[in-house]
């Protein structure tokens, strides 16, 4: 509507933009164009990953009176005990195939995959169809009514296996989702936590499997780190690793690592910056 000039901003006071779906950025760049100076940016976000503290710093300018204020909330340092986490140390050109064993293999009823890339997400779901299991994916690229209507499927059980990117899946709500499958696993210990989360809710037991690889190391350490505990590690027969993967740093503390700014994001091509 807002597009099609039927809704004018004349008014408005406060902007709030709530869990940002990166697949958006340029539908809200051409909002924020069209509102009043004057007014009030509240983002919140479960998790601040380098995209969206972009957009949170390009809303900063020094022109307004009032600075950027940032509230952050720690998350929980453990996760909820009835979770069972454990891993798989797999080589990457394996992981496809390591999948499609254990869902076939320990029959699993549901899944909710979390892989970091839209075009990772849908060359898993065509792997998987190879191998005769039916799986879709949200991420991104698909349409907002699309998107809805799988995770509709999904939650009536009528699709069982949903590929999704992190990004997408920010505030699923899933009742009793038996089991979470880090297929990628999170750069970010707190979107580590904040992805298996979605098992295990309301006392019900859940479970949480990561596919490491050797690229991954420095991730598990952090994670590991912030969960104060090794995950347990189980191997699977006949997927063998090349490449094997010691055992975490406990007292890891990676690098701080400078947020990444596309051309999209930068403040000198937002208007009306303040948050």
């Amino acid at each position: 509507m807002a597009h099609q000039r039927a809704l004018h901003f004349d008014e408005l006071e406060i902007l709030v933009l709530d869990m940002v779906d990166m697949g958006f950025v340029d539908d809200i760049d051409k909002i924020i164009e069209r509102l009043p100076e004057a007014r009030q940016n509240l983002l919140f976000s479960a998790t601040m990953s380098d995209d969206v503290r972009a957009i949170a710093s390009g809303f900063s300018d020094s022109k307004m009176s009032n600075p950027a204020v940032e509230i952050a909330i720690s998350p929980k340092t453990t996760t909820a005990p009835n979770i069972n986490q454990w891993l798989i140390t797999v080589d990457k050109d394996t992981k496809s195939a390591l999948l499609s064993h254990l869902i076939n293999e320990q029959k699993w009823d549901q899944a909710l995959i979390f892989i970091e890339k839209n075009h990772g997400a849908a060359k898993l779901v065509d792997q998987l169809a190879k191998r005769g299991i039916e799986a879709n994916a949200i991420h991104g690229g698909k349409s907002q009514a699309m998107r809805e209507k799988i995770l509709a499927d999904f939650k009536s059980g009528k699709l069982k296996y949903l590929v999704a990117t992190g990004v997408a899946a920010r505030g699923l709500d899933i009742g009793e989702l038996s089991r979470v499958v880090n297929y990628d696993l999170p750069f970010k210990p707190e979107e580590y936590i904040h992805r298996i989360g979605r098992t295990g809710r309301a006392g019900a037991s859940g479970e949480a499997i990561s596919f490491v690889a050797m690229g991954d190391f420095k991730n598990l350490c952090a994670i590991e780190s912030r969960l104060e505990h090794i995950i347990n590690r189980k191997e699977i027969e006949g997927f063998p690793v090349r490449k094997v993967i010691p055992v975490s740093i406990l007292n890891y503390v990676r690098k701080s690592k400078a947020p990444s700014k596309t051309s999209a994001n930068k403040p000198e091509n937002r208007k009306n910056k303040n948050i």
